[in-house]
């Protein structure tokens, strides 16, 4: 922006105009992404869901999704429209589960949203 100064300044003997330069440096927060919150998942082990996950990003920038790397092995990111997180429990073991999905967009901005999976235990009959 240039501000012009105008008045001359006396003194010494000397005529001085003053010019005023102001330099906006700031830029806009870069806010990130913004994932819906996901729904606890029961499923019993051996059978397959897939989660849709819906994500923004307040500035409108591309967004990737990706699973989070500590996640049990059943739990797999697919990109898409949504992309989702597709759940494959293979184990007998039944039990519960912490499941991330981390949303991260163009500018290195970072959101995780995880969820509660229970897996049931899917044993073998019993033959009596």
């Amino acid at each position: 922006i240039y501000v012009p100064g105008g008045a001359p300044v006396q003194g010494f003997g000397q005529t001085t105009v003053h010019e005023v330069f102001v330099v906006d440096s700031t830029q806009p927060i870069n806010r990130p992404p913004v994932i819906e919150p996901i729904p606890d998942v029961e499923i019993r082990a051996f059978d397959q869901q897939c989660i849709p996950i819906r994500v923004s990003d307040p500035e409108g920038d591309a967004v990737t999704v990706n699973c989070a790397p500590n996640n049990p092995g059943f739990a797999q990111c697919r990109t898409g429209n949504p992309p989702e997180i597709c759940l494959q429990p293979i184990s007998l073991d039944g039990g519960t589960f912490q499941v991330c999905v981390v949303a991260s967009d163009t500018f290195g901005n970072q959101t995780t949203a995880c969820f509660q999976v229970s897996v049931q235990a899917n044993t073998p009959p019993v033959f009596r």
